[in-house]
């Protein structure tokens, strides 16, 4: 195809020359976590497709979450608001990881959606292997919604004309850096976003980023302002209490996403602070649960009811819970009386704090919430978070608003994942 683009030669041999070691990592975590399915996927080896299909990519647990809400729009605009599986339409989801899959699998078990939509893991981006993943998926479109831009998948597909939409586009300053013009790496880099982005949709978050892909390379009629998928409700479609309506006796709040040295403050100072009712704390990193139960349990003893993920159930007598399982954060949500989200405690820039708003439960935050500041503003400005200095101010925060009533948030998602799918191709 003599005006077929490429990447470049010079990102084509460093991918090449990269290969090695990100096959060895697909080795080792397909070993570690005994999944073949991972090191044949990522290798290019996806499940044949007979038909075309809608293609998705979120890379992984926060993707997943982001895309949740567009995701479920766009198979009903294609499907009609019956839902069923009378229907030939595959919508194909990829994720770098496996807990990203592991969350898609909870999604869609509470879903309508499970006879329509299919998982895959992404292949690694060399020529070859992008190419095999290609011609195996035989994908109608992609929709991405990852900050990494992929050069060789991106060039291949638009050498067979697949349309490609980036969706809640964001670039980072690190990546804008890299294509200035002093950088080692500019001349390998900015000719490959250059034709990656030539003829892909953007569909941007503010106009920042749109003026960031602009710089990258993407053309000015593709660019668009649309909003941050993130103001969607990404709930799942149906919420239920993780536990049976007696397992737990007395209100709760939950304390979530939270890292270490945050547990332990808050846990004291909830049983200094509040003199009845049970704080949950759902950790950001589940495989930390045997770990921090033992911690929590030589601290506070038999307050600390036993470990969810080992089937312990809180009783009246209990005053902590540690919820180390996966997939039930909206759950915890949905049933709580108020929420904390952490990693705003310490200077780790916080967690989404939009998710226990669409449940309507009042939110408290720590300081350090770099990573959601335009939500933690919007919220602000709807008096709906408080944002506390520290954990004693948290605390009480979160006794005080755990006794008001919440507003039913306004469903801004309607005209947003509206702006979206005016963009999106539909799977014909």
């Amino acid at each position: 195809m003599s005006n077929s683009l490429s990447a470049g030669w010079r990102y084509r041999g460093l991918s090449r020359l990269l290969s090695p070691i990100l096959i060895v990592h697909a080795i080792w975590k397909s070993a570690k976590t005994n999944n073949a399915r991972f090191l044949r996927e990522r290798l290019g080896f996806a499940p044949k497709m007979n038909t075309p299909v809608s293609w998705w990519h979120a890379a992984s647990v926060g993707e997943i979450q982001t895309i949740w809400p567009l995701l479920q729009a766009h198979i009903t605009s294609v499907q009609g608001q019956k839902i069923d599986g009378s229907s030939n339409k595959v919508w194909l989801i990829t994720t770098n990881t496996t807990t990203g899959y592991e969350v898609l699998q909870q999604r869609l078990k509470k879903s309508q959606l499970t006879h329509c939509v299919q998982h895959a893991y992404f292949p690694i981006d060399t020529p070859g292997i992008s190419g095999r993943f290609f011609r195996r998926i035989n994908p109608a479109h992609l929709v991405n919604a990852e900050t990494e831009i992929w050069p060789n998948l991106f060039t291949t597909l638009i050498n067979q004309s697949v349309p490609i939409t980036i969706v809640n586009a964001r670039v980072t300053a690190k990546t804008l850096g890299t294509i200035d013009s002093a950088h080692p790496l500019a001349k390998t880099l900015r000719p490959a976003y250059q034709n990656a982005l030539s003829n892909v949709t953007v569909l941007s978050r503010n106009n920042d980023e749109a003026k960031g892909y602009l710089q990258l390379g993407a053309a000015d009629r593709h660019v668009h302002v649309v909003g941050d998928l993130k103001f969607a409700d990404n709930r799942p479609l149906t919420c239920t209490p993780p536990l049976m309506a007696n397992a737990i006796t007395q209100p709760y709040v939950v304390a979530a996403s939270t890292h270490p040295s945050e547990e332990n403050v808050l846990c004291k100072q909830w049983l200094q602070q509040a003199s009845s009712g049970l704080l949950v704390i759902a950790p950001r990193h589940v495989e930390r649960g045997p770990a921090l139960y033992a911690e929590l349990k030589q601290q506070y003893g038999d307050l600390l009811a036993p470990l969810r993920s080992q089937g312990g159930e809180p009783n009246k007598t209990h005053r902590l819970y540690l919820a180390d399982t996966l997939g039930e954060l909206h759950d915890w949500y949905s049933g709580a009386a108020a929420a904390f989200v952490g990693g705003s405690l310490i200077k780790r820039g916080g967690h989404n704090v939009l998710e226990p708003f669409f449940h309507s439960v009042p939110v408290v935050t720590g300081p350090h919430t770099d990573n959601f500041i335009d939500a933690v503003n919007w919220l602000k400005e709807k008096e709906a978070i408080y944002q506390a200095a520290d954990a004693t101010d948290a605390v009480a925060a979160l006794i005080q608003l755990s006794q008001s009533v919440t507003s039913t948030p306004a469903q801004l998602q309607n005209d947003l994942l509206a702006n979206y799918l005016e963009h999106l191709p539909i799977v014909q």
